[in-house]
């Protein structure tokens, strides 16, 4: 890309910033009290049924008054249950709310709840999720008892999905049970609820105790300080237990004798179960945190993948070196989690001072890259679609334009009204947010049986097909290993010609702004690719680039034949 391109990408992103900044495009995050108890309505959403309580919250079913989209809208009360508790466990409450905000705005994983809108008044939070038709997990064991090891296998792969990926980008969850994982209707396991999560630094330990008893690590109990994804994998061990056996492996009617329990951790199996699922529950439910499995040694374990050719994704994005920095951006999210990263600006602008001495793989490199202030960075520039113009960036070309303070509020009790306009932000600047899109197979669960009925599914979003992704001119003769297209069709038949390809063959995609980003699954074997669209202004044809990014070979050649055909 020449440096007049990006200069030119660099003034259209500024400018498309200080347009959504201005004060007429940010929308008002106050709702009215009245409005809220009297006609029902959250924003743009009528609220319905109820869908869920507990402690001080309440999950309701939302629709959407502009397009008739179903939501779950998670109510936070904001008055605590006792008076004692005082401002100072208020504030920290608050504090919470926000993080949950801010972490799951950000996260974008095909088995993790995103965070849609936030809104709040006086008396309350109203977080809106994504909603999912499905159940618990917990309904399911409850319903069906134990599972079999091939579905339980199925779920817990997606689970260490989406906990490796919040581990990548230096979050622990600490709330991890079978209560907080939800199963579609087409199979796909969903984790939701990250009201206690954090970031975690190997720096720094954490002291909070969270999550529910029967899934809390001996540690969180003795009141030891911990690094984070020690306490989540304890968890996961738990989960995989109830799935396997139908029960917890610690339990008891009186709670200091469960705690004796835990602590222990003396595990026994109360079902047969296969010796490598043994040896994997025996591998994470250790009371030593630092006995127990790592993440990368459960993923790689003969159990978890037994019968499949593909090792578990956790649909991490590359950490390309950082060469630029965008002023306003850092400005905005700096700004935003001021509370807990004071020095947030300061640890990106070093991290990328490091990264133009193209030290890539260097010991400090590394080290930067796995601070929570720049896993952060990195989530924030994905979440807003600069991680791709990023990572085509060599020139040192500084951008200094400033963000509109209509995001930079500057007071405590703008607070709420600020990340309500900052998930307005990410949000605007995605074209596409349904993220089960990623997944492409589910299963259906009406017994024990094991893994009897496969269902591929793609999930594509046709309404951008006109606009994206967009068709690059360029006067090069061609590409050797590009596909050439007939002269005669339309951009836009070319797009639909593709959607139905994609389709036929089952293969999931994503409408991106510069590609369409692929994944290609048939008997448990995947290849990951990107198909960008091109018009050679010189001799006046249409070109398909294709790109594979991951994945099995062979699978991606027969997919390029398979595509050479329809064009011919």
């Amino acid at each position: 890309m020449k440096v007049n391109e990006v200069s030119d990408i660099s003034g259209n992103i500024e400018s498309e910033l200080n347009s959504i900044l201005d004060e007429k495009a940010v929308s008002p995050g106050y709702i009215d009290e009245s409005q809220y108890l009297l006609q029902k309505i959250v924003g743009k959403y009528k609220l319905t049924k109820n869908l869920g309580s507990g402690g001080t919250s309440k999950v309701k079913l939302g629709i959407n008054n502009e397009t008739g989209e179903k939501v779950a809208i998670k109510i936070v009360s904001k008055k605590m249950s006792t008076s004692s508790l005082g401002k100072d466990t208020e504030a920290k409450r608050d504090e919470r709310i926000y993080r949950e905000v801010l972490i799951s705005t950000l996260l974008n994983h095909p088995h993790i709840v995103r965070l849609k809108d936030f809104y709040y008044n006086e008396n309350n939070f109203f977080l809106v999720f994504e909603y999912i038709k499905g159940k618990q997990l917990l309904d399911l064991v409850a319903r069906n008892g134990a599972l079999s090891e091939n579905d339980s296998r199925r779920f817990f792969r997606q689970i260490l999905s989406a906990v490796g990926y919040i581990h990548n980008n230096s979050i622990v969850h600490r709330d991890l049970k079978i209560e907080n994982i939800l199963i579609d209707d087409d199979g796909n396991a969903k984790i939701l609820d990250f009201g206690l999560s954090n970031f975690y630094d190997n720096k720094r330990l954490l002291n909070t105790f969270c999550g529910s008893l029967y899934f809390a690590a001996p540690e969180l109990l003795m009141g030891r300080q911990y690094s984070g994804p020690e306490i989540d994998i304890w968890s996961l061990g738990i989960i995989l237990y109830v799935m396997l056996c139908g029960k917890v492996p610690f339990d008891d009617k009186d709670v200091h004798a469960l705690h004796s329990k835990i602590k222990k951790a003396s595990l026994t199996f109360v079902k047969s179960l296969s010796s490598e699922a043994e040896e994997l529950l025996s591998g994470m439910i250790l009371p030593t945190p630092s006995s127990r499995l790592g993440m990368d040694q459960i993923v790689k374990s003969v159990w978890v993948n037994k019968d499949y050719k593909t090792n578990v994704d956790f649909f991490n994005n590359r950490k390309f070196l950082l060469k630029r920095l965008r002023t306003g951006y850092l400005k905005l999210i700096s700004y935003v989690v001021r509370s807990q990263f004071p020095d947030m600006e300061k640890d990106v602008r070093r991290y990328i001072s490091i990264c133009k001495e193209g030290k890539s793989e260097s010991l400090e490199q590394i080290y930067w890259a796995r601070r929570p202030t720049i896993s952060l960075y990195y989530l924030f520039i994905e979440a807003v679609g600069l991680n791709e113009d990023l990572i085509e960036i060599t020139e040192d070309k500084i951008d200094e334009s400033d963000i509109s303070d209509e995001l930079c509020l500057g007071t405590e009790e703008d607070r709420p009204q600020m990340y309500h306009n900052f998930v307005s932000f990410v949000f605007s600047k995605e074209k596409n947010n349904s993220f089960s899109k990623y997944f492409t197979g589910s299963i259906f669960l009406n017994s024990e049986s094991s893994l009897n009925h496969i269902e591929k599914t793609v999930l594509g979003d046709t309404s951008n097909i006109d606009n994206f992704p967009a068709i690059k001119n360029t006067y090069l003769k061609g590409f050797f290993k590009g596909i050439k297209i007939k002269p005669t069709l339309s951009h836009t038949e070319i797009k639909k010609i593709l959607i139905q390809f994609f389709t036929a063959m089952k293969i999931t995609y994503e409408i991106k702004e510069k590609n369409y980003k692929l994944i290609y699954d048939i008997n448990e074997t995947k290849c990951e690719f990107k198909i960008s669209l091109y018009f050679n202004k010189l001799f006046k044809e249409h070109f398909l680039s294709v790109t594979r990014l991951s994945g099995d070979k062979k699978l991606f050649r027969d997919v390029l034949v398979s595509l050479a055909g329809i064009f011919k």
